[in-house]
């Protein structure tokens, strides 16, 4: 698809250049990262071209839900964007703005570092989330 020369990420996604970066494929090289360290992590992309301000990437990962702006060159978030952003932030969702993958990349370490403990206990009045489907699976 494209010239060995004009690839912006090494196998490991880690070498962009800036002038043959665009938004379409940082946001490939961001969605392998966050597949590669966040292993089972739900991740959306959304195209929707008619909802101004919804993020490039959306990431759900054990319980936990970020909103990462993806921006190259001299792209700037716009007033909406960040909006959005705040608003998920309030509600408790980690956001940020990315320019490359260093900066996706601690987005996910801060993830990482803010993961629940497991529960210790099986009391399934504490840990409702053990508990069997209320109706079986057929």
């Amino acid at each position: 698809m494209f010239k060995k020369s004009h690839v912006p990420w090494n196998n490991d996604g880690d070498h962009m250049r800036g002038a043959e970066m665009n938004e379409s494929r940082f946001k490939c090289a961001a969605v392998k990262a966050i597949k590669k360290e966040l292993p089972g992590a739900w991740v959306y992309h959304p195209s929707d071209r008619w909802n101004s301000g919804v993020p490039d990437l959306l990431v759900l990962w054990e319980g936990q839900f970020a909103a990462i702006e993806l921006k190259v060159g001299r792209n700037r978030a716009t007033a909406l964007q960040m909006v959005v952003l705040g608003r998920i932030r309030v509600a408790g969702g980690v956001t940020a703005v990315c320019r490359d993958l260093g900066e996706v990349r601690a987005v996910l370490a801060m993830m990482i570092r803010r993961r629940p403990v497991a529960p210790t206990s099986t009391n399934r009045e504490t840990h409702p989330t053990d508990w069997e489907p209320m109706y079986p699976v057929q």
